[in-house]
C-alpha cells in the first residue's frame, strides 16, 4: 500500500490582501486623526473665547480707569486742590500750551 503524502502549501501573502490591509489601516488612522484634530480645534476655540472674554474685561477696566484719570486731572479739580493747599491763582502768570 502506498503512503498518502499530504503536501503542505506555503501560504504566501497576496497583493490583494496586503492592499486591503493597508487601505483598512489608512482609513482607521485617518478617522482617528480627524477625531483628534476636531477635538483639538474645539479646545482651541474654547481657549480663544476665554482669552477674548478676558481681553474684553481688561478693556472695560482700562476705559474705566482712563475715565477716572480724566476726572481727577481736570483743570477745575487741580485749581480747587491748589486753592485748598493754600496756593493762589495768579491770572498774570498763565501759560497756555497748544495740544495737537
Amino acid at each position: 500500500m502506498a503512503k498518502i503524502v499530504k503536501v503542505r502549501k506555503k501560504r504566501t501573502l497576496r497583493l490583494g490582501s496586503v492592499a486591503a490591509l493597508t487601505l483598512f489601516l489608512a482609513l482607521a488612522f485617518s478617522f482617528i486623526t480627524v477625531i483628534f484634530v476636531r477635538s483639538e480645534n474645539q479646545r482651541m476655540l474654547r481657549e480663544i473665547d476665554s482669552i477674548n472674554n478676558k481681553i474684553a474685561e481688561v478693556t472695560a477696566q482700562n476705559q474705566d480707569v482712563a475715565r477716572q484719570v480724566n476726572e481727577l486731572s481736570s483743570y477745575a479739580r487741580v485749581v480747587q486742590m491748589a486753592q485748598e493747599g493754600g496756593l493762589e491763582f495768579n491770572h498774570n502768570n498763565r501759560l497756555y500750551v497748544k495740544g495737537n
